[in-house]
């Protein structure tokens, strides 16, 4: 069935522009889904041209991004077998909770020279522990792991969130529409005990700005089993160790008892200065 060209609104020129960032022509369900939400008041949106080949969306003049699409899927679906042979391996660790495919990967837009990120929920107070854990054992086991400052990426594990099932909640300051994209594309690959849902649930403001983006179910209040003494000596311990290694090769991560999150680019201001400036 031939898919036709529609008129674009406002709305969908925006997103338009948005996925444009990252060379991401769209469908037509995939304006739909990349609605932007009420957040989108007080952005500016100027007379753009666009145009439309094999059911793709895009700028006029960029159409070579319909092809580097198509082809860069085909190199994401091989790397997402990759990053599920790791999170079945992975998901024999029992504080972990959940494994997801994060970034242009989780787009299926990934470069093939580009690494596999990757973001892991553990149970609570168990985060670094099971850092430590999975890092040590990934390696023993011959999976290729990225290292700080490693310039060969291509196909590595990048596990760059790690989070502990009762801090999942994004902080205000760091809510636009580059973070709640980021938040609704992941792609879990082992999810156990609804923490996929959790943590849409508690991210639920993503909805202001991509409001179709995913579907969020209500869940029952969750309770977390507590650490006797013993365990949280040992994560303490674990925790200052790891923390001490990477003092001396921080720049803009955060690093704290119950989250880590490496990106040491700020791309989310990069992208909505982009945004700003692709809206004009």
């Amino acid at each position: 069935m031939k898919i036709s060209k529609v008129v674009l609104t406002s709305e969908n020129i925006f997103s338009l522009i948005y996925h444009q960032i990252f060379s991401f022509p769209l469908t037509n369900f995939e304006l739909i889904k990349w609605q932007p939400g009420k957040k989108i008041k007080g952005y500016k949106i100027g007379k753009i041209d666009y145009g439309y080949l094999d059911g793709y969306y895009f700028l006029k003049k960029n159409k070579n991004f319909v092809y580097s699409r198509v082809f860069r899927k085909n190199i994401s679906l091989k790397k997402i077998i990759l990053a599920k042979k790791a999170a079945k391996f992975l998901s024999i660790i029992p504080s972990i909770e959940m494994i997801a495919v994060t970034g242009s990967l989780s787009m299926l837009n990934a470069k093939g020279d580009s690494d596999i990120d990757l973001m892991i929920v553990t149970k609570k107070g168990k985060l670094w522990s099971t850092r430590f854990i999975s890092l040590l054992s990934l390696t023993v086991f011959g999976f290729k792991v990225r290292r700080f400052k490693e310039k060969e990426e291509k196909n590595k594990l990048c596990i760059n969130i790690w989070l502990d099932e009762s801090n999942l909640s994004w902080p205000s300051p760091d809510r636009n529409f580059y973070t709640a994209h980021e938040i609704a594309q992941i792609i879990p690959i082992f999810d156990k005990d609804n923490t996929y849902q959790n943590l849409l649930n508690k991210n639920i403001w993503i909805k202001d700005y991509w409001p179709s983006a995913v579907k969020i179910k209500k869940l029952k209040r969750i309770k977390y089993t507590k650490l006797n003494l013993l365990e949280k000596s040992f994560e303490l311990f674990l925790f200052k160790i790891q923390k001490i290694y990477m003092n001396n090769k921080r720049t803009r991560e955060v690093v704290s008892k119950n989250r880590a999150i490496f990106h040491p680019i700020d791309r989310s201001n990069n992208t909505l200065m982009k945004l700003v400036q692709l809206l004009r």
